[in-house]
């Protein structure tokens, strides 16, 4: 072997021990203080749980459609929602209250140490790091060029053309279903690659889940292929179509507004307040948002009719159509930022075992 050769693969050997000691630093970093940004999240979800309530979200425009909404039945699943929602949020306040208050305990629990001691797929300190990324780059661009479409599309694009982007199964519902399936087809391409058993069981999860909402989207080709809606689910649904979501009321729209905010921003900033929620993720095989893209994610929760009506004139267009595109674009770039990830640590592995294959050799 040459001495460049030598040095290469000296280089690599240090570069997969670098890698996988400042993943084994987590509990060096975790601080014997609680973050007081626990504390203040208490807070708000505490102050959020009192606060809201049936009359305050009509007032201010968010769910007013639905708890408005001429059928009696979608008022009530709408008033539902709420109340599960307050009563999440006064959980989530006393769960942070508890951990905020009690831990010094929890540094010394069984479980804590456990989740210490686990080796993330990624470390923390370079999770930290992804705040100024690609992903953010992307995020940044689209939201601001659908702040630009709700602005200037009625001024500067014609009515039919704007109608076939706007209304049902247009270019909006088009492209959401789109990046719905593109999520589906990454997060299986990804689990097929080394990743941990946990890590590919949910992978193989969020790949039928995004399939289902590809499927539900386009409403499974109901209005593509000119199917009718059966009598007994059209009783159910409050558009009269073939799907699940719109069943029971607005229910599902809902859920997945408040999932998208929680696992898009709400799950990283936790993750970034200490190792031990990253860790957690991890141990479960959650793929988790990088900084960056998290910033997008609170950007996409402010899109809502009652806020951007406000601001511009209302011209027809449902706010709820470019939140959910923007959210599929979220969720398809934290898969690619997964499979990402799991790239470069097959990739450094490799580098790793062929260097030392070659010193034994040597």
């Amino acid at each position: 072997m040459s001495h460049h050769q030598r040095n290469t693969a000296l280089s690599g050997m240090k570069a997969e021990r670098d890698f996988r000691e400042m993943a084994r630093t987590i509990d060096k970093s975790v601080s014997a203080a609680a973050p007081k940004s626990l504390l203040l999240l208490a807070v708000f979800m505490l102050c959020a749980a009192a606060i809201i309530d049936r009359a305050l979200l009509i007032d201010i425009g968010l769910m007013r459609r639905s708890l408005t909404h001429p059928d009696l039945r979608v008022q009530e699943i709408a008033a539902l929602t709420v109340s599960f929602a307050r009563i999440m949020m006064a959980g989530l306040g006393i769960l942070l209250s508890l951990v905020y208050f009690y831990w010094d305990r929890l540094l010394d629990s069984a479980a804590m140490k456990y989740l210490e001691d686990h080796v993330p797929a990624y470390p923390w300190e370079r999770y930290r790091e992804r705040l100024l990324n690609r992903s953010l780059l992307v995020m940044a661009i689209a939201l601001a060029a659908s702040v630009l479409f709700v602005a200037e599309a009625p001024r500067l694009i014609e009515a039919g053309t704007l109608s076939f982007i706007v209304n049902e199964d247009g270019l909006l519902e088009s492209i959401t279903a789109l990046l719905f399936l593109a999520s589906s087809a990454v997060a299986l391409g990804t689990a097929r690659l080394d990743v941990t058993p946990r890590h590919k069981y949910i992978l193989w999860i969020m790949a039928l889940a995004f399939f289902l909402c590809f499927g539900e989207e386009i409403s499974w080709g109901q209005r593509i292929f000119d199917i009718s809606t059966p009598e007994a689910l059209a009783t159910i649904n409050a558009q009269q179509e073939i799907n699940l979501h719109n069943s029971f009321g607005y229910l599902a729209d809902h859920l997945f507004i408040i999932v998208v905010f929680c696992y898009g921003f709400l799950v990283p900033a936790l993750a970034s307040i200490s190792p031990v929620f990253y860790n957690l993720m991890d141990r479960f095989g959650i793929p988790i948002a990088s900084m960056g893209l998290a910033i997008g994610f609170l950007g996409v929760s402010l899109f809502h009719d009652f806020i951007f009506w406000r601001w511009f004139s209302p011209w027809g267009l449902r706010i709820a159509e470019l939140r959910e595109l923007l959210s599929s674009l979220g969720i398809l770039l934290i898969l690619l930022e997964t499979r990402r990830i799991w790239l470069l640590s097959r990739a450094t592995s490799r580098e790793a075992r062929a260097s030392g294959s070659a010193l034994t050799t040597k």
